[in-house]
């Protein structure tokens, strides 16, 4: 019989930890199965590769995933643990701890042969013994971070090591003692950055210390244009004093370093470029912060745009769209759940009168109350909550429409909503009224003024939170003046 061909793939082998827990009924460990593939999903896709490409084989309480040859292994090196990481914080966020995930992954290449039964290869069972090293194991249960990654001794030194953005120096070598396999793997147990502390919080004693309000970062092309330019004239004019001083050429290399150093100072000086503003308010002991990043990675609760309807429906993009920030409430922290999210939406409703009710035919899909704009309806979501704000008006054509006013009505509604329910802990909150809300009397940088506005009025009246973050898409950022918003911040 004719032995199927071998093929060279990247073996990545995945393990929930404490599935068989007896604290985890079966509902749990179905929570459980069904998070795995959502946080494999979405880490694969993080990094650039498509799960469904992969030869994928449940293995109950983890997974065996190969990958097809002609993906790099870069992308698991240096952006699979981080997608991993966030996909998982994610899930527990919204999930009991008896359905919590934390996993252990296994990283290793080599010959695989797929025939009708599935995979064949010694490289899968080395692949599986590094990931049941007993370091690795209690690593995870010491760490304090949902996840642990192992790595073949191989795939290390081929493929970590030669990355930077692999981050190789996190990694310590572990030795493996599992069944008749003695060898060593690298561990990491990565963990998401630190949000700075904030030194304005209710906590404080004592004046806050002022803090620039323009966080910079060098921008690499900005660098180069300017570190050039300044080299040129650093060059001209210590030419041009050699000239007029006549001084010996056998210093000109002198000059020349010097005119390098002028340039790269100049460059870096630049070169910077606003990534983000930050003020503390001394009274009240408040943060103010605007970033650009991910809304749902942001700690604390959430705020999240809605109509006036409160429609939840992403299927075709028809009322709701998937990819705006109410999609992605349901697809990131309601997996995809539609029913879920419409049973706390119509429990934190309960109570609110309705504003008008639609006549049946007049608007052909979605919800049929309305509420009235600046309702707010608070949903639970693990550790934080979520803020929905109805700030726009579904139109009977299916298109949500907002403007200044609203907006303006509605954050105050929104302020009085976190007074009462927030217990003053961080917030953050996308730039509501840009996109799909069609506010097209102001761009995002005067939308994030406004909201900066109406945020700093109304905690000088008391204290709303201890922190506030507007979060700027990075697809959004470039059309952001960051050092603008920074100085309307210091004004403020």
């Amino acid at each position: 019989m004719t032995q199927p061909e071998a093929h060279h793939r990247t073996i990545v082998v995945v393990d929930i930890a404490d599935y068989t827990d007896p604290a985890r009924t079966a509902a749990h460990q179905a929570a459980a199965h069904d998070g795995l593939y959502r946080i494999l999903g979405s880490a694969f896709a993080d990094a650039g590769v498509d799960l469904e490409r992969c030869f994928t084989e449940n293995r109950g309480d983890g997974a065996l995933i190969l990958v097809p040859s002609d993906i790099s292994k870069s992308a698991f090196a240096n952006r699979l643990p981080d997608g991993l990481l966030r996909a998982l914080h994610r899930h527990n966020a919204v999930h009991s701890p008896q359905a919590a995930i934390r996993l252990r992954v296994a990283l290793h290449a080599g010959e695989v042969r797929l025939n009708s039964r599935g995979a064949v290869s010694p490289a899968i069972s080395f692949a599986f013994r590094i990931l049941d090293a007993g370091a690795a194991r209690a690593a995870l249960k010491r760490a304090g971070t949902p996840l642990s990654l192992v790595v073949s001794d191989s795939f290390f030194h081929d493929v970590v090591e030669q990355d930077p953005a692999a981050a190789p120096e996190e990694y310590r070598q572990i030795p493996v003692h599992v069944k008749r396999t003695s060898a060593h793997a690298w561990l990491r147990v990565p963990r998401l950055p630190e949000p700075a502390p904030s030194t304005g919080s209710a906590a404080s004693t004592g004046p806050a210390p002022r803090r620039r309000a323009l966080t910079r970062r060098v921008s690499p092309p900005r660098f180069a244009v300017h570190a050039l330019s300044a080299f040129g004239v650093a060059v001209a004019a210590t030419a041009l004093a050699d000239v007029l001083l006549d001084t010996a050429v056998r210093q000109s290399w002198q000059a020349m370093a010097v005119s390098a150093a002028v340039g790269v100072a100049w460059g870096v000086r630049k070169g910077l470029r606003p990534v983000g503003a930050h003020r503390d308010f001394r009274h009240p002991a408040t943060a103010v912060r605007v970033v650009v990043g991910d809304l749902f990675d942001q700690p604390g609760h959430l705020v999240v745009g809605f109509t006036d309807t409160f429609d939840t429906d992403t299927a075709g993009d028809l009322v709701i769209s998937g990819r705006s920030v109410q999609g992605q409430l349901l697809s990131r922290r309601y997996a995809g759940d539609v029913d879920r999210l419409d049973r706390d939406l119509a429990e934190a409703l309960d109570g609110v009168e309705p504003h008008a009710v639609i006549a049946a035919g007049d608007k052909r899909l979605g919800k049929l109350t309305r509420y009235p704009i600046g309702t707010v309806a608070v949903l639970p979501a693990g550790d934080g909550k979520v803020f929905c704000s109805a700030y726009s008006t579904m139109g009977d054509d299916l298109v949500a429409r907002s403007t200044v006013d609203a907006l303006w009505t509605s954050l105050g509604l929104l302020w009085a909503a976190l007074a009462e329910h927030g217990q003053r802990r961080p917030v953050a909150l996308p730039v509501l009224g840009s996109e799909l809300a069609r506010i097209d009397l102001l761009d995002r940088e005067n939308l994030i003024k406004l909201i900066l506005l109406s945020y700093v009025a109304r905690s000088r009246e008391h204290l709303l939170c201890k922190e506030l973050t507007i979060v700027v898409h990075p697809d959004d950022a470039p059309g952001v003046d960051l050092a603008e918003v920074a100085a309307f911040l210091r004004r403020l």
